[in-house]
């Protein structure tokens, strides 16, 4: 898998393209019925460390550690150099159930801070599930463009 992944990064490098591996949890409407191999910090940081001398970047997710029970900053703090997007998404503790961004327990004040030392300036997108509809997406924006102005101004 990492002679894979480093090959098809420095394909992707050659035709203008970045490919970032994402500290991920499967799609429940996936099918696939066992974890994802890279589901825990531990795993996900030994695959990232194997591939540091690549192209390899890193698509942050703030909350699929949320869903462990993990502290996703653990992953943050030892990839933040090489994030080059991040999926600003939250979460309850063992919840596979998005929250509206900002009423789970994802510390964003620390997952921004910690960007911004780093200088990231890639895409924050949102990632939503919230059971809401549109007044919770409406609220989830809101909170990421207030974070955005915050530590970004």
């Amino acid at each position: 898998m990492i002679e894979n992944l480093s090959t098809l990064a420095e394909f992707g490098k050659s035709k203008g393209v970045v490919v970032a591996l994402e500290n991920h949890y499967k799609d429940r409407s996936s099918g696939w019925l066992w974890p994802d191999f890279a589901q825990k910090a531990e795993v996900f940081l030994e695959v990232f460390r194997r591939l540091k001398n690549t192209p390899i970047m890193v698509n942050f997710d703030a909350s699929n550690q949320i869903m462990i029970k993990e502290n996703p900053l653990t992953i943050l703090n030892e990839v933040k150099d090489r994030v080059v997007s991040m999926h600003a998404s939250d979460r309850f503790k063992g919840s596979y159930q998005h929250s509206v961004v900002g009423e789970g327990e994802v510390d964003f004040n620390a997952t921004f801070r910690i960007l911004k030392e780093v200088g990231f300036n890639g895409w924050v997108s949102i990632e939503d599930g919230n059971p809401y509809g549109d007044e919770g997406f409406r609220g989830s924006v809101s909170f990421i463009k207030r974070k955005v102005n915050q530590y970004w101004g």
